[in-house]
């Protein structure tokens, strides 16, 4: 380690490797779907811009032992992290118990290919619709009403 102006750290060269895969950001997108007694129908869609280390979640339901129409829905959480070579998706029940993980390297996110997944969830289907680009898509609220 070298002490350099104003008293900041300058790491050896060694770092550089390490350092230069943590700086890209990727763009994710996807749309959700569930299917309860009612039918598919859209919920919501979103976008993120993550590096290494970002992380944002989402998420549809209600808590354990909730009641009313809402419990009869599908209920689950969505966490999304920068990972070092792309996107990590993990998929939770209501619980907080691993349904799913799913990873998507740099080449998909870059390409623009949709992919879908249906992660098994308690009281109902959930299709998830994901896929990268250059920056997010706009979002057409009529889609969810």
């Amino acid at each position: 380690m070298l002490v350099g102006v104003s008293g900041w750290l300058v790491f050896p060269v060694l770092l550089a490797p390490v350092l230069a895969g943590c700086g890209e950001e990727h763009v994710v997108q996807w749309r959700e779907h569930v299917t309860d007694a009612e039918g598919e129908r859209a919920v919501g869609a979103s976008c993120a811009t993550l590096g290494y280390g970002d992380q944002v979640g989402s998420g549809s339901g209600v808590a354990p032992g909730g009641e009313g129409e809402a419990a009869s829905r599908p209920s689950y959480q969505l966490q999304w992290d920068g990972v070092a070579d792309g996107i990590k998706l993990t998929v939770r029940d209501v619980y907080g118990e691993l349904v799913e993980e799913h990873h998507f390297d740099e080449p998909f996110l870059d390409s623009g290919e949709h992919e879908e997944i249906t992660p098994a969830i308690p009281g109902g289907g959930l299709r998830l619709t994901v896929w990268g680009g250059e920056s997010c898509d706009p979002i057409d609220p009529s889609e969810f009403e």
